[in-house]
């Protein structure tokens, strides 16, 4: 399959040679050849133990640091390198002083364990007692990691944050794969001991083992899993500390996030006293542990054919080791996260949620912009912008993700029904219920008491479809109130429709729309009080209207205000009838039948000048954005799109525990900004994001699979 002169074939046969010449047995006079040398785990072990010098300070710090029982500590006490690893952890926590001057620079424990970790903040006064002299965050606290993802979760409401509280059995399963891999070790250092040194290089290896897990147990004990509970991100109290993040730009800022001060007492690494007696236990065991593994290397001699497979051991482990100094700092996982709604505290004006948050997806992003007071920033999502107009309340709302000068915002008006007819439901609003008892305060209109009326407002006779179901005008609502089809006790409130003057319907009782055999009755205004005034006789009863036949088109069923209709109010001669469909006749506005007309003919072209409504995003003159009626010029730089692209860098790196959903989203608009932009200012501002992007996605492979 190779090639005798290939590169590939080269390489195999050197491999080759070396091992013969590694397999060659000189004797046991020769303790200067290949194989000898091969076998010297003495020297070998000098060789492994540079690790943790090339490893330098960081790992040991994340050990030490984490929030949560970290893989690399199983695999610290283990292999060549383990004593180094040891006596640099223990001499940490045993003193400070001592790792500054012996081994490397180290500032004071908060800064190393927890401030290097968190994310730059700038404080927001709320009145809460501070410690800091500036407005930017000294000292942070390990609650301020789950702040941007909780904002995220539950789209700008406060949040109460649930945490994992299942660290002791993490611990207890990495104690466990440390004691297989360690005895697997021990078994292989006995087989390689000197002569007549097993029994007590096996009885060193246990000590030594023993006084790690005991010193792991005891830091973990130190370190605790801190609140089951944690509140965060509310705003107008002064018990909770307000954050914002520090940004380089002037349009483009996040939100404000917060912490609750009680997480602040009592949510910390080690109580805050990293000079505990318990650390400085821990410290001291660490490093007997070391120091009784430095005997336990001088017992391992090799020169035997064990060496070989205790070699192979070694190289496993230094690349197990080398991978996890990748490892991220490790923080308590999120179990759940709920909005609190309706507490207590006075939280103010609810923030506005996107549509498509209602629908179950969250594609807003803690991320606000600055702009004029004519206007205000309400949401800022995954694939457009929502402007509200301070004055009219209006809303403009964008079609592309991001913010550049230029930006076309839209007019965003509300939907309505199409149609309000009683055959197509779906169109209506939903009904009112309304039980018998509320009838009583809907009084019939008497249509003696209207002595004049306009002809438009004046109702027809009642037709064989009205009918059947039973009506009653309101004179307060003037609509049909009509008994529910599914329930005999409940009764639905129709919308009205109203009648243009120049309708058909409303001509004289002569007119040809009445059917055959109905004529309508004409009565003159009374003049007489309501109590002197008899009766009035009753119309044609409904059963024997609803059992006419009838001719020509169904006759549809008009209730409108007023009462019946007077004989003198109509004219002599019947109007002839527009032609109109009947469908445009009962939904025609109240206006002259001119202007009717003219809109009917043009139904497309009035929408379509409403919704051409358009306003650009600009810089004022005082240099603050706002929305222009005029397109200005576009930049050259594009320097607000690279602004805000940074921004939204800053948002996830903040993020110390992100979700997929959370990283999709910022994807998606990254996508979507991309449209937007050139190629060469997009790879000039997106370096940063895709670098914060990618470990984002190897933490969330960490906390998934170790």
């Amino acid at each position: 399959m190779l090639r005798a002169r290939s590169p590939l074939w080269k390489i195999w046969a050197f491999l080759s040679r070396v091992y013969t010449v590694a397999a060659q047995s000189d004797g046991t006079s020769d303790a200067r050849s290949l194989s000898a040398a091969l076998q010297n785990i003495n020297g070998m072990s000098a060789i492994f133990s540079l690790l943790p010098v090339l490893t330098g300070k960081t790992q040991n710090v994340k050990c030490i640091a984490a929030r949560t029982f970290p893989g690399s500590l199983a695999v610290v006490g283990l292999g060549a390198g383990r004593v180094l690893s040891k006596l640099q952890l223990g001499i940490m926590l045993l003193s400070a002083d001592l790792y500054r001057n012996l081994v490397g620079d180290l500032s004071y424990p908060h800064q190393e364990y927890v401030n290097a970790f968190s994310p730059p903040l700038i404080h927001i006064p709320t009145g809460t007692p501070e410690r800091h002299s500036s407005n930017v965050i000294v000292n942070h606290n390990p609650t301020e990691d789950y702040m941007i993802e909780a904002w995220f979760q539950t789209q700008g409401l406060p949040a109460k944050v649930e945490l994992s509280q299942g660290n002791n059995l993490r611990v207890f399963c990495g104690l466990l794969v440390y004691l297989l891999a360690y005895t697997f070790e021990t078994f292989l250092c006995v087989q390689n001991a000197a002569t007549g040194a097993a029994i007590p290089l096996a009885v060193v290896q246990a000590v030594s083992g023993a006084c790690w897990i005991v010193a792991v147990c005891i830091l973990q004990a130190a370190r605790g899993q801190g609140k089951r509970f944690i509140c965060l991100n509310r705003l107008a109290t002064a018990e909770y500390r307000c954050f914002q993040l520090v940004t380089s730009g002037k349009h483009v800022r996040s939100a404000i996030i917060s912490t609750q001060l009680s997480n602040i007492r009592d949510f910390n690494l080690f109580d805050s006293k990293y000079d505990s007696k318990r650390l400085k236990v821990v410290g001291g065991t660490m490093v007997a542990s070391g120091m009784i593994d430095v005997f336990a290397t001088v017992l391992v001699v090799g020169l035997n054919t064990w060496a070989y497979g205790w070699l192979a051991w070694q190289v496993l482990l230094i690349v197990v080791k080398v991978i996890f100094s990748l490892e991220p700092i490790r923080r308590i996982p999120v179990v759940d996260v709920h909005p609190l709604v309706g507490d207590t505290l006075d939280q103010g004006p609810p923030p506005p949620v996107a549509a498509s948050a209602r629908q179950g997806r969250k594609t807003r992003l803690p991320i606000i912009v600055d702009i004029s007071p004519e206007f205000s920033f309400v949401e800022v999502s995954v694939t457009q912008n929502v402007v509200r107009e301070t004055g009219t309340q209006a809303r403009w709302c964008s079609r592309t993700p991001g913010l550049f000068i230029g930006q076309p915002y839209h007019l965003q008006r509300p939907t309505l029904p199409e149609k309000q007819t009683v055959s197509s439901s779906g169109s209506i609003p939903e009904p009112t219920p309304l039980r018998l008892p509320e009838l009583s305060e809907k009084r019939v209109h008497d249509p003696e008491k209207t002595s004049t009326a306009d002809p438009a407002l004046l109702p027809l006779p009642p037709s064989p479809l009205a009918s059947k179901c039973a009506s009653t005008t309101s004179s307060d609502s003037a609509s049909t109130i009509t008994a529910s089809p599914t329930s005999p006790r409940v009764i639905t409130e129709v919308p009205r429709i109203i009648i243009s003057p120049e309708s058909p319907l409303v001509a004289s009782p002569t007119s040809s729309i009445f059917p055959p055999g109905i004529q309508a009755i004409a009565r003159s205004a009374s003049t007489r009080s309501a109590s002197t005034r008899a009766p009035t006789p009753p119309t044609k009863s409904p059963r024997r209207a609803a059992t006419m036949p009838l001719r020509g088109p169904p006759p549809v069923s008009i209730v409108t205000r007023g009462g019946l209709p007077n004989a003198a109010s109509f004219p002599t001669r019947p109007r002839p009838a527009p032609s109109r469909s009947l469908s445009d006749t009962l939904v025609a506005p109240l206006q002259p039948a001119q202007d009717s007309e003219v809109k009917q003919k043009h139904p497309m072209s009035s929408s379509a000048s409403q919704g051409d409504l358009i306003r650009y995003l600009a810089l004022g003159k005082d240099g603050k954005l706002t929305l222009s009626e005029t397109e200005p010029a576009k930049e050259s730089n594009q320097a607000l799109q690279r602004e805000f692209l940074a921004c939204l860098a800053e948002v996830v790196k903040a993020n110390k525990v992100p979700s997929v959903e959370f990283l999709l989203a910022v994807e998606a608009m990254r996508d979507g900004i991309r449209k937007t932009m050139s190629d060469k200012w997009y790879a000039f501002g997106t370096p940063d994001l895709s670098r914060y992007l990618r470990a984002s996605y190897e933490d969330i492979l960490w906390r998934r699979f170790v």
